[in-house]
């Protein structure tokens, strides 16, 4: 039997990278160093498994463009202006300073000029996937570091953008005069395309894209993603410019539109693939003997590396107003140096490398940074804790910082642990039956739009039982738990029931698989959405075929009676399907506070056509008052912030209709 070599190796490599990455998940753990390392394993300079190298990195270098097309989507002009308005001046000094100390470091060991700028910049990145991806997994992403860290991160990729388009003629020329000249025709030249593409592309691809979403065909809309980030990469390439940054452009554009959300959702399978491959292919460059006769070299360089990042990003980020917390544990998150860094490192020409192992020991100092980043990344919580308390004397506390509620009187009032979609629409049910109640939540952001809306919500976690006798446990009516976490419910349960006996504590899942655990810990009822869910389908169907309104009724009532048996019988543990997370509601409160320059000044809500754009405005704050449910009439003024409810997708043209008012980049109003 006759196997097809390049079949073989993608085999192969599939099978590595997928035990190597099952390891890895199982440790909670990232995904990239697995990447990593299945390309050193498999690498000609370690089992030599793979047949052809060239084959990995031709899809590889399709990933960096792919990245470079969902970074771009991140850089809409509206969530420029937010990200500079809270992170620019702190981004830059970080950049300059850790691009600074790492020039000066290399330029010490004899290496010459525009190379020590050059990596000193590299190193100076983060990884954003890193970031993203293990905060988002670890739930940090909404609180104060992980949106901190986001934002800069992001900023810094931003840098890598041009750097891939000058950093060949910076480096081949070694900074001579003929360099100079042409970088600083290449910049030109770049500058001049981006601004042609940007002015044709948004009017052809917003287009394009409103012509496709009227046919309403998923596969239609994925092969437009894909046909415009390819043409724009194709387009640039063709100019003499990197492919990279018309991948960028293309994502720029896209992400001003109505359109961004869905595009991201399309491309993060492909691009999630083919980075993976990239990865494998940067590690597939790195020779592990060099370990066994530079290995101390590289692990001296890890360290320094990491010292100085988090130093830097601590000092830099305490002396600019951020509080303790939030600065270390976003110094750790932001230590290990980011895959834009291994994407660069691979355009370095070896022929300015003083010697060609040196190439390999950075490679090694980036991947080591990487490994031991996933792990500062994972226990970034505990290492603060570790962090000599010092007086925070001289330096301001996070505005971001939201304090525990103070200790209640309320009596005969609910608790709602969780404010996410089902905690707040239960409050609303809660507030038009004059029913009083308190809710906790573990999301800032979601707290402090709730207390812009004048409602009742503190952060805190709700396992806690000293918290939950704080806002009133022993006095309330009910408790509900509305997260889907069954461990953190089983928490809440173990901790309240013994000491409210007597209290009905209703409990939210997701389905039916730990129905009986949460019943045996003490929930009065547990409601299993995707049942519920059934109940309501069967409901309405049996109505559509004229069935009696009261045998339905009757029917559902003796399903609820018996605990929901008849459908869990359909359903057996284990086997419940999960409900994908693209498919769940996803709405959200946004606080829009409006500039003097807001295109909606002066407007009345009425005239802003807000609901006609899918979203309702709950309540308004005007001179730190906040009135709820404003009427049709309320005049805007320079000030005021909204609060709205809706999709993401509506809320950013909600938001691009108050601040820009009706443009070519926001779609008109819906019919």
């Amino acid at each position: 039997m006759i196997f097809n070599p390049v079949l073989l190796s993608l085999t192969v490599l599939l099978v590595v990278a997928v035990t190597l990455s099952a390891l890895f998940r199982r440790l909670t753990l990232p995904l990239i160093p697995a990447y990593i390392l299945a390309g050193i394993l498999l690498g000609p300079y370690g089992l030599a498994w793979l047949a052809d190298t060239a084959d990995v990195r031709v899809f590889a270098r399709w990933g960096v463009i792919l990245l470079l097309f969902t970074l771009g989507l991140e850089f809409s002009p509206a969530r420029l202006r937010e990200i500079r308005k809270n992170s620019l001046h702190l981004a830059l000094v970080l950049i300059s300073i850790q691009a600074g100390m790492g020039c000066l470091v290399i330029r010490a060991l004899g290496w010459p000029w525009p190379l020590a700028m050059f990596m000193g910049l590299i190193l100076s990145l983060s990884s954003t996937v890193l970031v993203a991806r293990q905060l988002s997994e670890q739930g940090e992403l909404t609180l104060p570091h992980g949106r901190l860290t986001l934002a800069l991160s992001l900023l810094q990729d931003l840098l890598a953008v041009p750097l891939f388009m000058l950093a060949p003629v910076w480096l081949s020329h070694q900074g001579s005069t003929k360099s100079w000249s042409s970088f600083i025709w290449i910049l030109t030249r770049g500058t001049l395309v981006v601004v042609l593409l940007w002015i044709v592309g948004r009017r052809v691809v917003e287009r394009l894209f409103r012509e496709v979403a009227k046919r309403k065909a998923a596969e239609l809309f994925t092969l437009s993603v894909l046909l415009v980030t390819v043409t724009a990469a194709m387009v640039t390439q063709s100019l003499g410019m990197s492919a990279v940054l018309g991948a960028f452009l293309a994502g720029m554009i896209l992400g001003g539109t109505e359109f961004r959300h869905q595009v991201e959702a399309d491309i993060r399978p492909f691009r999630d693939v083919l980075l993976g491959l990239f990865f494998v292919s940067i590690g597939m460059l790195f020779h592990p003997g060099i370990l066994t006769r530079y290995g101390w070299l590289i692990a001296g360089g890890i360290i320094l590396i990491l010292v100085i990042k988090i130093a830097t990003t601590a000092v830099v980020s305490r002396v600019m107003g951020r509080d303790r917390e939030t600065s270390w544990r976003a110094a750790f998150v932001l230590s290990p140096v980011g895959e834009f860094g291994l994407a660069l490192m691979a355009i370095v020409p070896l022929s300015v490398w003083p010697d060609r192992r040196d190439g390999e020991i950075v490679l090694g100092m980036i991947i080591g940074s990487l490994l031991a980043g996933a792990v500062l990344i994972r226990f970034n919580r505990s290492l603060f804790h570790r962090v000599p308390s010092r007086s925070a004397s001289g330096f301001s506390q996070s505005s971001e910082s939201i304090m525990p509620p103070t200790p209640t009187v309320s009596r005969d009032h609910v608790i709602l642990c969780g404010y996410g979609r089902v905690g707040q629409n239960l409050a609303r049910f809660l507030e038009q039956n004059s029913i009083p109640f308190v809710a906790l939540d573990l999301d800032p952001a979601r707290v402090r739009a709730a207390h812009q809306a004048g409602d009742p919500v503190y952060f805190g976690d709700a396992t806690d039982l000293a918290l939950l006798e704080s806002v009133g446990l022993m006095y309330a009516r009910a408790l509900v738990i509305a997260y889907q976490d069954v461990n953190v419910s089983s928490q809440i349960l173990a901790r309240v029931r013994p000491v409210r006996a007597d209290m009905p504590i209703l409990v939210r899942t997701l389905d039916d698989v730990h129905l009986t655990e949460l019943q045996r810990l003490g929930a009065t009822e547990v409601v299993p959405e995707t049942l519920e869910a059934s109940l309501m389908l069967a409901a309405t169907l049996l109505h559509v075929l004229d069935v009696p309104v009261s045998r339905i009724f009757r029917q559902i009532q003796q399903v609820r009676a018996a605990r929901y048996s008849l459908l869990r019988s359909v359903f057996r543990s284990g086997e419940a399907p999960t409900r994908s997370a693209v498919h769940a509601f996803r709405e959200e409160l946004r606080n829009i506070t409006l500039s003097s320059d807001a295109a909606s000044i002066g407007q009345t809500l009425e005239e802003t056509a807000l609901r006609e754009y899918g979203c309702a405005v709950t309540a308004l704050r005007r001179d730190g008052i906040v009135g709820k449910r404003p009427s049709p009439g309320t005049e805007l003024r320079s000030g005021d912030t909204l609060v709205l409810y809706g999709t993401p997708e509506d809320l950013d043209q909600a938001e691009n209709r108050l601040i820009e008012g009706y443009t070519q980049t926001s779609s008109s109003p819906r019919s």
